[in-house]
Formats: C-alpha cells, structure tokens, sequence
C-alpha cells in the first residue's frame, strides 16, 4: 500500500481493537484471580481456626492451674499437667485429598 493511500485513510478506519484473543487473555486472567482469591480465603478461615483452638486451649489451661493452685494452696503440681492428653500432631503440607476431613463439622460441606 503506497503511502497516500495510508494518509488518505480516516482514524475509524486507522483504529485497532484488542480483538477476540486479548479478550480470551483477560478472561483467563480473572479466572485465574478469583480461584486464588477463594483458595487463600480456605487457607486464611484455616490458620484462624487454628490460632483459636490454641489460644482456647491455652486459656483453659491456665484456668486449670490457677484452680489447682486454689485448692492445693500451690504446693501441688495440677493433675492435668501429671498426664499430659496426647494431641494429633498437626501437619501443615497434608491436604484435603489425604483424609483431613474429619475437620469439618456435621453441617459443613466442602468445596
């Protein structure tokens, strides 16, 4: 194409769109956004819950001793303390697909 016939054109017909395959591009990208947004969601409900349990536990142990320090007068080391309850150790890498289901309640289900 001689360049007169490239100035004689007009900007609509001089305009470029995007077109189907940046449209394809943008599309994957925000399906790629929202599943890493609902995937750190799960991670995140799952550190909080367990930050709970410990500090739950951690407070009812306390209550424990300072019960046992009352009625002993604090001579005495709390039962609890004698046999310690053996606990599942927590394994951070293990997914959902090796059988951690047991963490969900009765009522929820998984996603």
């Amino acid at each position: 194409m001689p360049a007169s016939d490239v100035l004689a054109l007009t900007p609509e017909q001089l305009a470029v769109s995007p077109g189907a395959g940046a449209f394809a591009v943008f599309f994957v990208l925000a399906v790629a956004m929202v599943l890493l947004v609902m995937n750190m969601s799960k991670h995140l409900r799952k550190v909080d819950r367990h930050r709970i349990e410990e500090e739950v536990r951690a407070e009812f142990e306390a209550e424990q001793a300072r019960e046992a320090e009352e009625a002993g007068g604090g001579a005495e080391e709390p039962a609890a303390q004698d046999s310690p309850v053996e606990e599942e150790p927590v394994d951070e890498g293990q997914g959902e697909e090796q059988g951690r289901g047991s963490e969900n309640s009765p009522g929820e289900t998984r996603r």
